[in-house]
């Protein structure tokens, strides 16, 4: 079995601790015999997984708990995307990942997607799922396994994405689906209701939302995948580009070119 790594900036990023302190945090109020299985059987990479998650978790909290500021929601939520293709697309060096590097990338953000969708944590599964369908992304044409095909299908299908303006989720939102909704998605249909668009009540969504912030709304922490733009990654500040998606699809072109170097 291939040595799977994570990388450093992924760590930091993500603010993921040292495998040691995660397993002693899990180990906590176990039997002796439970905490010696535990470290037979589980590898660093599952504990860096199970411990990503967790964060992910939090920090949808997090948002939740900046609601009714829209602009920070759209600002961290973009931040979280491009900041993930990057760490797809990037090593810890700023140079280019190779295509199998790239693929073992891929691998790691769909295991996330995985665990957030049995989490309910529908705000970072759609922030995943829109930066995995990302050109930058999907024009490399890397084979998904048969259970990222499932999840990806699913969001699209129970979800939605900003081409339909997640008004699949909108239905979930409404019937107080037991979930950590995507705050993407409730600012998208704050501003349409806003702005006169109505295909829902008024009344209905902002309740909803108020019972959603009742019941996960908290200011545990938010990761840095969240706060940092990527302003300070010196590599694609050198592209062609006029925003991050065209220096992103670029970025990607260059990969994708020196697999026929």
């Amino acid at each position: 079995m291939r040595k799977r790594k994570l990388s450093k900036t992924s760590k930091e990023l993500f603010g993921i601790e040292k495998s040691r302190d995660i397993l002693k945090q899990r180990n906590i109020g176990k039997s002796r015999l439970k905490s010696i299985l535990n470290r037979l059987f589980t590898t660093k990479y599952d504990l860096y997984l199970e411990n990503m998650n967790k964060k992910c978790y939090n920090s949808s909290q997090h948002l939740l708990h900046f609601i009714n500021d829209s602009y920070k929601i759209i600002t961290y939520s973009e931040n979280m995307i491009y900041n993930i293709i990057m760490l797809i697309l990037l090593d810890d060096e700023q140079k280019l990942c190779n295509i199998y590097r790239v693929k073992q990338n891929l691998r790691l953000y769909y295991n996330i997607l995985d665990t957030t969708l049995k989490n309910k944590d529908y705000n970072t599964a759609i922030i995943l799922n829109t930066a995995l369908d990302h050109f930058a992304i999907s024009r490399l044409e890397i084979k998904l396994r048969k259970k990222d095909i499932v999840n990806q299908k699913f969001v699209t299908e129970n979800l939605g994405n900003t081409y339909n303006y997640f008004g699949k989720h909108l239905k979930l939102i409404l019937k107080n689906e037991d979930m950590i909704p995507s705050c993407m998605a409730v600012v998208v249909h704050r501003k349409k209701l806003e702005t006169g668009i109505k295909d829902v009540s008024s009344i209905t969504f902002f309740n909803c939302i108020s019972d959603y912030v009742h019941k996960y709304a908290q200011p545990n922490g938010i990761q840095a995948l969240y706060r940092k733009n990527l302003n300070n990654v010196e590599f694609i500040n050198n592209l062609d580009g006029y925003d991050y998606n065209t220096k992103l699809i670029n970025l990607s072109k260059l990969i994708k070119s020196s697999v026929y170097d």
